[in-house]
């Protein structure tokens, strides 16, 4: 049996109904209060119904969200697969590690916001980045919403630091394949944007990369010893280069 893990946040106001079509992946939602804001995590497998369960997600942009997401994905990758769907909210985050066989799905107005505090990023192993992922195949990151990097207190530090502090990447994911990223934008990075090194196929089409002129080696796609990368209809506009190979 697979999973479906919905996640509301504690501000949560009245969700009238809901539809789930497992056939089509398709989740309907109506008359959602301003204030409600919806995570749905549906984790797919061959066969059989998926098992439902029900956890809460705040999407004020102050609390941090990461440990949620994070059993979110773990669970979602175990179950064989499936989509977390994020509607509209600010859910603060990070580091985060991808797993194979999951789809991130940003709604418009869906904004993962990277937390700016350098102490979470710190590890055994040295800095960690914002969105991780090695060894991993079958992961996509799509829809219309954000992801953003939350750079300027690392731009600023940066350069107080006579350009010597290290900062993490946005999305750096490293010997993998099948790596799927489309309509999203992805922006304000502490450094490089998105980082594919040693990886195989990899699609980015119709994403936005943003970030001001400013901003210091601020690449937006930077793919490292990959093959089969495929760049499609992006729009950049960043403060550093656009492509790097």
């Amino acid at each position: 049996m697979g999973l479906i893990y919905n996640f509301y946040t504690t501000e949560i106001m009245t969700i009238n109904k809901f539809m789930f079509t497992y056939r089509n992946i398709m989740i309907r939602l109506a008359k959602i209060s301003s204030l409600g804001m919806v995570v749905f995590m549906m984790a797919l497998i061959a066969q059989g119904q998926p098992k439902k369960s029900r956890l809460f997600l705040n999407g004020d942009g102050k609390t941090d969200q990461t440990s949620k997401i994070q059993n979110a994905i773990d669970s979602c990758s175990k179950a064989g697969g499936g989509t977390l769907v994020f509607p509209a909210g600010t859910y603060l985050f990070g580091p985060i590690f991808l797993k194979s066989n999951v789809t991130i799905s940003l709604d418009t107005c869906a904004i993962l916001m990277a937390n700016d505090n350098e102490e979470v990023y710190k590890s055994k192993k040295g800095l960690l980045n914002i969105i991780n992922g090695e060894s991993i195949t079958d992961v996509s990151i799509v829809g219309k919403g954000i992801i953003d990097g939350n750079g300027k207190i690392w731009w600023e530090k940066f350069i107080q630091s006579g350009k010597k502090l290290q900062r993490p990447r946005l999305i750096y994911i490293k010997k993998s394949k099948n790596l799927h990223f489309e309509g999203i934008t992805i922006r304000n990075s502490p450094s490089f944007h998105l980082v594919p090194q040693d990886c195989d196929n990899v699609v980015i089409t119709n994403v936005v990369f943003s970030a001001p002129d400013e901003a210091p080696n601020t690449d937006a796609i930077d793919p490292s010893r990959s093959k089969n990368v495929k760049i499609l209809k992006c729009i950049i506009g960043v403060g550093d280069d656009n492509i790097a190979i």
